[in-house]
């Protein structure tokens, strides 16, 4: 069975089983995983009285992530640097962990690898700042069973997906069960075919003003892409303008 992620008549995103005739068995899964945005009542539901160790040593980003957790009783924990997180991982008990990567004296990657060998079940949401991540610390966490990364700038509802959608991935396990409704819907657009979650890149991130064009056996880096910034299919990539302005 072939599965799309589509945009209806109606503008929603869904996800169907493809009868290739213009139309869509529409699928549901047990989880969420594909379906729309949690709303605040489920996210409650969720986050009611956890309790969070969140990261960040810019404290108006740290105090921004615990107020929008306890808006949902969320209980936060907060720390002002990956020593403090690495710390309140090893004595507290916690249900979530949300950390910043760049920190001083532990990185992100180092606070994952600790709060998965003290409670390998308990969700993980990484954030960051930067596109390209010199450290890896993203790239390595996902190999390992990272739950989420969240993009900065972000908006106190896209924290609280992302989050609530870790929290109930946890809770569920990894294993996606899609059931097959009777509805069958037309398919106004296909969409990029990713959903669960980032996107592992090899390649060039960004080349700086004055450097020039890599050789052929230059070294690939390995960085993360949010899923928004893959295409649809047969959508054509579009190249930045040069200063001559021309691609």
């Amino acid at each position: 069975m072939r599965i799309l992620r589509f945009l209806n008549h109606d503008g929603q995103v869904m996800l169907g089983e493809d009868n290739q005739d213009g139309k869509a068995t529409v699928l549901f899964d047990g989880q969420g995983l594909f379906g729309p945005r949690q709303d605040k009542q489920a996210a409650r539901a969720l986050l009611s009285g956890l309790h969070a160790i969140v990261a960040d040593d810019d404290e108006c980003i740290c105090q921004t992530v615990r107020s929008t957790l306890e808006k949902f009783d969320c209980r936060c924990t907060t720390c002002r640097d990956g020593a403090e997180a690495i710390e309140a991982i090893q004595q507290l008990e916690f249900d979530l962990v949300v950390s910043d990567i760049v920190m001083p004296h532990h990185d992100g990657y180092e606070i994952f690898a600790m709060a998965k060998k003290r409670d390998s079940v308990r969700p993980v949401v990484l954030i960051t700042g930067f596109g390209y991540d010199p450290g890896h610390a993203v790239v390595k966490a996902t190999q390992e069973g990272l739950d989420a990364v969240l993009y900065k700038p972000f908006s106190p509802s896209q924290l609280i997906e992302k989050i609530a959608n870790a929290v109930q991935t946890s809770k569920n396990g990894s294993e996606m069960a899609l059931t097959r409704s009777a509805e069958r819907v037309s398919v106004a657009r296909i969409l990029a075919p990713a959903a669960l979650g980032d996107v592992i890149c090899a390649g060039r991130n960004y080349r700086t003003k004055n450097e020039e064009i890599s050789s052929a056996g230059d070294e690939l880096e390995l960085f993360m892409k949010p899923r928004g910034s893959l295409l649809d299919p047969n959508e054509s990539i579009r190249l930045p303008l040069t200063e001559e302005g021309v691609p």
